[in-house]
Parts: structure tokens; sequence; C-alpha cells
């Protein structure tokens, strides 16, 4: 397990557009006017585009407009989707197995509780959805740690400051457990984006950046830091 710190950023949109620097890439910050829109990404209900995601050139989205839900997967360069699922249940964000796989996709759950797990997809068709209903914490986002782990926030009342290390099994059987390298627990609780008093979760996390986080007790292991 790599060391990782992470932090949380919100990003709900209506129509979401991929940037791209005309400018090579540098430790210094773009220059401004560096960024151009190269295309523009529509799915058929779109209302509310949630957690998109791009692995290796391809853009993973989700709708989270009720009461028809929908996920895409757009191809490199592409403006439409390659495949385009409607009426499924409610998904708030995908990504490819490890961000690589051919053969996967995960999903993170949705705001209901029949809809409160990860859920794994057929890569080529988007569906033949398994949940695993083990780990029911509302996963509203996550981003690959390593090749089988997870960082995720929840949408569950209550656990909205906690971000969790998930493993991730998909041989023999589809399988989700808390991965305790932080502590006992699995989670760390960290500061909301937002203050205390307003509606506030964490909308979506980044491995490799940072935030502040204390363990749930006071029985650490060895593991990441963050």
């Amino acid at each position: 397990m790599k060391n990782n710190r992470f932090v949380g950023w919100i990003c709900v949109t209506a129509v979401f557009a991929a940037l791209v620097a005309q400018a090579a890439v540098t430790p210094a910050p773009v220059p401004a006017g560096a960024l151009k829109m190269k295309r523009m990404m529509k799915l058929s209900n779109t209302g509310s585009v949630y957690n998109p995601r791009i692995c290796n050139g391809e853009v993973f989205a989700v709708d989270i407009s009720a009461p028809v839900y929908s996920a895409g997967r757009f191809l490199e360069g592409s403006t439409t989707p390659d495949v385009e699922i409607l009426g499924v249940k409610e998904s708030r964000m995908i990504s490819p197995l490890d961000r690589t796989s051919k053969t996967w996709i995960l999903s993170a759950g949705g705001s209901t509780a029949d809809t409160a797990y990860f859920s794994l997809w057929d890569y080529a068709t988007m569906t033949e959805r398994v949940d695993d209903t083990n780990l029911a914490i509302r996963p509203n986002a996550f981003d690959w740690v390593d090749s089988d782990t997870v960082i995720s926030a929840s949408y569950q009342s209550g656990q909205r400051n906690r971000l969790y290390l998930v493993d991730i099994a998909t041989d023999p059987s589809f399988t989700v457990t808390l991965n305790t390298s932080w502590n006992v627990d699995g989670y760390v609780e960290a500061p909301l984006p937002r203050p205390a008093s307003a509606p506030s979760q964490w909308a979506t996390v980044t491995a490799g950046m940072r935030t502040s986080a204390t363990p749930a007790q006071t029985k650490p292991r060895s593991g990441p830091s963050i």
C-alpha cells in the first residue's frame, strides 16, 4: 500500500466538458488562457451529471436526475456515449476496476437504502450489476489507492465526515471489506469542506491530495498516512 493523503473536491454539473492543457506539462502552474475546451459530452437525460472520471482517455459518467438515472462511457475523442444505460438504480460514480480494467466497472451507490453499496458492472455492456451488501456505507465517491483498494466517501447520514479505506476483490466472487491499515475501524474522520451548520458531505475524494483527519479510535496499525 502506498502512502497517500487525500482531499475531497465537489463536482456537480449538468453538462461536463473535458479540458486539456495546450502547454507542455511542467511543475509550474498552467498560465491563464492555456486551458481550452476540447469537446462537450452529454448523456441522454442530462440534468445532474455527478463525478465524471477519465481513465485511459475514456470518460465514465452518471446522471443522478430522478427518476431516470443513467450512466455512460465515452470513448476517447467522442462526444456521444459508446455505451449508455437508462433507468438503472442510482449510482454516484463509476470507474473501471483499478482504472484500467476492460472487464469490470466499480460503481459507488446512491442516496437510498437499496443503493447503499458498491456494485460491480460488466464493462462491455455496463449491465449485470452485482451489489455487495456487506458494507452499507452509501459510498458516493471513491478513488483508487492501488490495484485493489479505494478511498471512499460516504453519503450515510451521521457518517458524511468519514473517509473509508476499502479493499475490492472480484475473484472468486465480488467482495468489499474494510481495510484496517489506518485503524481497527477502517476509516478516519475528516473536516467537511463546508461549515457543519450547512448540509455537506465529501462529494468526491481524490488520492494524492491533502486533508486533516483523525482516526476514529486510538489503536493505530501500520499503514498509509493521511
